[in-house]
């Protein structure tokens, strides 16, 4: 392993918020044994903690939306869409770094993912700060968000820190990427069908660019499509 730190201050130390890697560690965690590798696992698995509650506040807010705005509606509607993707996006890493071998190009997804889960959320607080400005419990939502980010951000640091090398080794042969079925795939990336529903309805433009618009539903299909072809092809040529 690239990384024998072997003090839990050190890890948590070289993460943007030491406090949020350290509270994401188990209770009972033999620090003899501390290493990055096992801190990541230790923060993603958090981070799904996290992102399930989170989810949950949502729908709980959602409950009451006879006595909410159209603005916040839409806003927490949205952050249940990105709720529900992190909490896919958090899986599938998870299932990641908890194997032993971590291939260049898996690496780099799993990079993508854990990147992706912070715009997610960067996108929801966002929606809440402009839409539902004047909602007067904005706060008992934004704040756990805030909260999640630097959580978040531990994940991606310890991957970095743990897996980076890998991405150093350069992508896989572009070649093999072919156009593969997901039915076997070992990587159990959905969303709701629900949500999916309601992002066509309203059909609301979540990722804005100064040249065009994106749904950002769609833009996150399109990488989970890019990622199930890189671990189907894999996976099968492992069981050859």
């Amino acid at each position: 392993m690239a990384d024998n730190i072997s003090s839990s201050a050190s890890i948590c130390d070289s993460t943007p918020y030491p406090s949020s890697c350290i509270s994401s560690l188990p209770t009972n965690y033999n620090t003899t044994k501390a290493n990055v590798y096992n801190f990541c696992q230790f923060s993603i698995r958090k981070s799904m903690s996290n992102a399930r509650k989170f989810k949950l506040l949502t729908e709980k807010y959602q409950r009451s939306s006879a006595a909410l705005s159209t603005g916040v509606i839409r806003a927490l509607e949205d952050c249940h869409l990105l709720a529900d993707l992190n909490m896919n996006f958090l899986t599938s890493s998870l299932q990641s770094v908890s194997t032993k071998g971590l291939s260049s190009s898996k690496a780099e997804d799993v990079q993508t993912l854990l990147s992706s889960i912070l715009t997610n959320t960067q996108t929801c607080l966002d929606g809440l700060q402009e839409t539902a400005s004047t909602w007067n419990q904005k706060n008992g939502i934004s704040a756990p968000l805030a909260n999640d980010i630097k959580l978040f951000s531990v994940s991606l640091s310890l991957f970095n820190r743990g897996w980076g090398h890998k991405m150093n080794e350069g992508p896989s042969n572009p070649s093999k990427k072919q156009q593969a079925g997901f039915k076997n795939s070992p990587l159990p990336l959905k969303i709701s069908s629900k949500n999916k529903a309601l992002s066509e309805k309203h059909g609301r433009k979540l990722l804005q660019t100064d040249d065009d618009e994106v749904p950002i539903v769609n833009l996150w299909f399109m990488m989970i499509n890019r990622i199930q072809q890189h671990w189907t092809l894999d996976y099968a040529m492992e069981l050859e």
